[in-house]
């Protein structure tokens, strides 16, 4: 009975592991671990926030490419050592704007993580963070996308992870975006690694 009790909640927690906080399809957010859990955190000045721009829960089995444009204040949260993405990408836009072809399709996951940036915090009033479209949207839907990894010709809107729209925040640092999907302070956040 014992070793039922102990499997069973080491399934339950390994099931809660994979968890995204959206559960919708075909989201898109900005979150500070890769679970997709977690896009609000505390910082004081100097810290360095490991940030990560994820798809969560794509409807496609792949994702082949990706457009969209990132805002939030670059100057009092400067990217440290440049956009790191996931794969063999070529973005043909400069960052924090993104049309971005992929050599090979990264394999959908309930967080398929996109891009990871560091960021120094020179300002404590922090920043909220939106995903819009890329400046030259590839639809007249004028929303973030991705190219179906099986089928190049079907793109794929995303939605806010945070159900406000394109013009809504997706996350902060210091600032809750309006529908904040999980808080966390920046301390509790370095305790997972």
């Amino acid at each position: 009975m014992k070793k039922l009790i102990v499997i069973m909640s080491c399934l339950l927690m390994a099931n809660m592991a994979f968890a995204v906080a959206d559960e919708d399809p075909d989201g898109i957010g900005i979150y500070f671990d890769l679970t997709a859990d977690t896009n609000y955190v505390d910082a004081v000045a100097y810290d360095q926030i490991l940030t990560y721009l994820i798809i969560t829960n794509p409807s496609a089995a792949s994702v082949a490419g990706w457009e969209c444009t990132l805002e939030f204040d670059m100057v009092g949260l400067s990217v440290l050592g440049g956009w790191i993405y996931n794969g063999s990408a070529l973005n043909v836009l400069t960052e924090p704007e993104f049309a971005v072809g992929l050599a090979s399709p990264l394999p959908a996951e309930p967080a398929t993580l996109l891009l990871t940036f560091t960021l120094f915090v020179m300002d404590e009033a922090g920043s909220l963070f939106y995903v819009l479209p890329s400046p030259a949207p590839s639809t007249p839907d004028n929303l973030p996308l991705y190219v179906d990894g099986d089928d190049l010709s079907h793109l794929i809107l995303l939605d806010n992870v945070t159900g406000g729209g394109v013009d809504s925040a997706v996350a902060g640092i210091n600032m809750v975006p309006p529908t904040a999907t999980q808080q966390s302070t920046w301390g509790a956040v370095k305790n997972l690694w």
